[in-house]
């Protein structure tokens, strides 16, 4: 896992790729997997897209995640990933959280999430909120320099 301060924002996820524990690259990061959850939900694993299929991933099968260098490897061979599938607490973050509405409970407004911000605790990872703001989608679309000025 990358040592840095702060969170990590989900779209830094978007196309890393994903390689197994003998170096091999198994193909894309496409989705982030958490339990549903009103507290701080736990990331339980990852979809990731190879030759036009979805595999699955486990969170506890990652053996290192470099967000830096766009690598997420696995400490598990190619051949022990299962087809990609949710079990009925989880949900995918890219799918079913980014660009959607949510309530603003503190203004009683909805917002569009621009971001969902991951963080590493105790060796998992976890949600720990969105980003609403002009700031997260000038990151998003690789305008990172602007997102202090827009945050």
């Amino acid at each position: 896992m990358d040592d840095g301060p702060g969170p990590f924002p989900l779209s830094e996820f978007e196309g890393i790729i994903v390689l197994d524990a003998d170096g091999v690259e198994v193909g894309e990061l496409v989705d982030v997997l958490a339990v549903f959850s009103p507290h701080t939900p736990p990331v339980t694993g990852f979809f990731v897209e190879r030759e036009g299929d979805q595999l699955r991933a486990g969170w506890d099968a990652v053996a290192e995640l470099d967000i830096d260098g766009e690598r997420l490897r696995l400490g598990v061979p190619l051949e022990s990933l299962e087809p990609a599938s949710l079990s009925g607490d989880e949900i995918a973050l890219f799918d079913a959280v980014l660009d959607k509405q949510v309530l603003d409970m503190s203004r009683r407004v909805f917002v569009r999430v621009q971001d969902v911000l991951l963080e590493e605790r105790d060796g998992r990872l976890v949600v720990t909120g969105v980003a609403t703001g002009g700031g997260a989608l000038a990151r998003r679309f690789g305008l990172g320099f602007l997102s202090r000025r827009l945050a």
